[in-house]
């Protein structure tokens, strides 16, 4: 998924899949890729099993996008990474 302007507000379901059989996959975030925008994440939705070639195997956020996440364990098993902000 892709917020490249504007906000995305997520507060239940899921992102992803098994990395084995069903991830989501991108060169960078993917599960979600953030540029000039905002993702907010909360409640019960999760980000998981999902694969970057590069960065941000949950969340990649750059060009001055944000993320605001409140998580509980519900961003993992995410190749190579989780949550990569770009310097």
């Amino acid at each position: 998924m892709r917020v490249g302007g504007g906000t995305f507000t997520m507060e239940g379901g899921t992102i992803g899949g098994d990395v084995a059989t069903s991830a989501n996959t991108a060169m960078f975030g993917g599960g979600m890729y953030v540029s000039s925008g905002t993702f907010k994440m909360s409640g019960t939705a999760a980000i998981k099993g999902n694969e970057a070639k590069n960065s941000g195997g949950d969340v990649y956020v750059r060009n001055g996008g944000t993320a605001n996440l409140v998580v509980d364990n519900n961003i993992t098993s995410n190749i190579p990474d989780d949550v990569y902000r770009e310097p």
